[in-house]
């Protein structure tokens, strides 16, 4: 009977303990669970905190896009007026009082303007050239007036393009010498292709074709890493490697040297300010744009780069004649030439662990373009106004 006692104590005993131990273990997963919890809703009051954050500028860029729409439909009827002006057949003129003596009057017996065709490279001459003639003399009416005003509002509708704050450095009208040398460089671009913008002297680095952007002048890793080891000294004065990759991508790894510009307004400021723009003193100084790949980013830049200049100087000339693209951007250089980059490192765009800072600036880079639209049409918009009677 003792033995008896003696096993069923020893067996609630036993039991006590493991029952112990379970509660033990209960206590654990639920701190763990517990702490589990709070960093999930740290995590989510982030993500609500981010997507509220995004629709603020998507609403933003919503109203953007209204305004541009607006400014945009404000041109067309702008525009639309201008045409029906010019082409109206109502005339209160005491010359002319019938239509057909308009067809038959020599005052209108303008020779038309020639054209040229447009090219599709970055070095691009403009479609259009007023060569010079005399006019027969004749009497003024208020027909001739309003072709005149009609001239001054054709003329300020290819300025439409020009972003604010832009201006020519020398006056737009065009005198018989600027349009030869107009038709110098043209003649100059059509017999080699390989001259630099400003179609003074052929380019000073080895070219490699490029299939996708046919229009921009490419060079190679190779070409690039010889460079920036001094090996162009003779021929280069000072050098510029554009990284236009977001910034997360910058910090990741970048070649040696190269500045991290990703929006347009900051190539203005570093390519176009007053204070740096230097004399030419004969001495090239180069350009060079990559991204990752080299497939987008880099050659927007390139082109507007390329725009802005031709908008701020006299045909043919250019501040930055001598601008290159790197061929396969910055990965393509990494794989070849890691020791000539900063960390010594490669951080794709779409990396998983800063989609949050993608999609930032992305629509940091959206919003900016499309305000700098609205901008640029409002300001035409107001200049056109002013030209219309």
């Amino acid at each position: 009977m003792a033995d008896l006692e003696s096993k069923s104590t020893a067996d609630e005993c036993k039991n006590v303990v493991v029952v112990e131990q379970m509660q033990s273990e209960c206590n654990h997963c639920e701190a763990r669970f517990k702490s589990q919890i709070e960093c999930l809703q740290k995590e989510i009051e982030e993500h609500v905190k981010t997507i509220v954050d995004l629709k603020k500028e998507n609403e933003e860029l919503r109203l953007a896009l209204k305004q541009f729409e607006e400014t945009k439909k404000t041109v067309a009827t702008i525009s639309s007026k201008a045409k029906r002006s010019e082409d109206s057949p109502m005339d209160d003129s005491p010359f002319l009082i019938t239509i057909q003596n308009r067809m038959q009057d020599p005052i209108l017996g303008f020779r038309k303007r020639a054209h040229l065709d447009s090219r599709s490279d970055e070095n691009e001459s403009p479609t259009t050239f007023g060569l010079p003639f005399r006019r027969p003399d004749s009497q003024r009416t208020p027909l001739s007036f309003q072709n005149k005003r009609y001239r001054l509002f054709t003329t300020n509708m290819n300025a439409m393009n020009i972003a604010a704050g832009g201006s020519k450095s020398e006056s737009t009208i065009r005198t018989p010498e600027s349009e030869l040398n107009i038709m110098k460089a043209v003649q100059k671009a059509d017999q080699d292709s390989n001259l630099i913008g400003d179609f003074t002297k052929p380019y000073a680095l080895p070219l490699v074709h490029n299939s996708k952007h046919e229009d921009l002048k490419t060079i190679s890793a190779e070409t690039l890493a010889a460079v920036i080891r001094g090996e162009f000294r003779d021929q280069i004065f000072e050098y510029s490697i554009i990284d236009c990759r977001y910034p997360y991508e910058y910090e990741g790894g970048h070649i040696k040297g190269a500045k991290n510009i990703y929006l347009r307004e900051h190539i203005c400021e570093e390519f176009f300010n007053e204070n740096k723009l230097s004399v030419d003193n004969g001495k090239r100084s180069v350009i060079i744009f990559h991204c990752e790949f080299s497939s987008e980013r880099a050659p927007t830049m390139y082109r507007f780069l390329r725009s802005k200049d031709r908008e701020v100087n006299t045909y043919p000339n250019l501040f930055h004649p001598e601008v290159y693209l790197l061929h396969g951007g910055y990965k393509s250089f990494y794989e070849k030439f890691k020791e000539l980059c900063d960390p010594q490192q490669y951080l794709p765009m779409s990396s998983s662990d800063h989609k949050h800072l993608l999609r930032a600036f992305k629509s940091k880079s959206k919003s900016w373009t499309c305000e700098r639209k609205a901008e640029i049409v409002a300001s035409n918009c107001d200049s056109l106004q002013k030209q219309l009677p």
